[in-house]
């Protein structure tokens, strides 16, 4: 079976349907958002959990470990922004979202290895945010970073199992981008100024389509962050240079 995150809605939900042939569980945060979810997939198995919840998570995964012995792949797509520069951030806008992001996927994949299998795939979501930054997003990048940091980490440590862990940084029109993006295009036509080239991002369907192709790979390819962008994808990488005197 896989396991995806976040499937109610943006890249989740692309995903999902681009993984409909499969045995799929799927994740929302509440029960009523799981409506639609078992409306277009009656043979998923639907599961709910607030992520900034511990012991939601918890119940989650014991009612995952009840319904199956083996899982092919876990796909974690869940996320939120609660955006604030650092000094008006409240500390409880960044521990919520960083837990939603990061502490559920520390209980998710150390609960669930054991149903992970050789070739196996664990799949983050992470961002640019979380690898350069974002001003007024401290608590998202701070995640994403954590994210980003944890799949290189898992990749290392599952290696001699033969699991394969890896992160994805899409480009994408997606609930959280849009605001983003309408703001820009509002100010670009105001300002007739060129739309900045770094916001013009492909769907959530093209991120699905590379998760797929992704996960169809029948080599042994981890502790990778692919970037995805419409058709184009590029592979980032972290790179130690060399020292220098002070």
């Amino acid at each position: 079976m896989i396991f995806i995150t976040g499937a109610t809605r943006g890249i989740g939900l692309a995903i999902a349907r681009a993984l409909s042939s499969q045995r799929l569980i799927l994740h929302g945060s509440s029960l009523q958002s799981l409506a639609a979810l078992r409306e277009e997939f009656p043979e998923a198995l639907c599961v709910a959990a607030d992520f900034s919840n511990k012991v939601a998570i918890q119940a989650m995964l014991a009612e995952i470990q009840q319904q199956t012995t083996e899982l092919s792949a876990i796909i974690h797509c869940a996320g939120n922004t609660r955006d604030a520069r650092a000094v008006a951030m409240p500390l409880e806008d960044f521990e919520h979202v960083f837990h939603v992001h990061a502490t559920s996927f520390f209980m998710i994949a150390t609960t669930l290895k054991p149903l992970l299998k050789p070739m196996s795939d664990v799949l983050v979501m992470t961002s640019t945010a979380g690898l350069f930054g974002s001003k007024g997003q401290l608590n998202y990048s701070a995640a994403k970073g954590a994210l980003t940091m944890m799949s290189y980490t898992l990749a290392e440590e599952w290696r001699r199992e033969h699991i394969r862990v890896n992160a994805i940084s899409p480009a994408a029109l997606t609930d959280m981008t849009r605001p983003v993006i309408d703001y820009l295009t509002q100010k670009s036509a105001r300002e007739q100024t060129p739309f900045p080239d770094y916001w013009r991002v492909g769907s959530v369907e093209d991120v699905a389509r590379f998760v797929a192709a992704l996960i169809n790979r029948d080599d042994f390819f981890t502790g990778h962050v692919f970037g995805v962008n419409g058709t184009k994808t590029t592979r980032y990488r972290g790179e130690l240079v060399e020292w220098s005197p002070c």
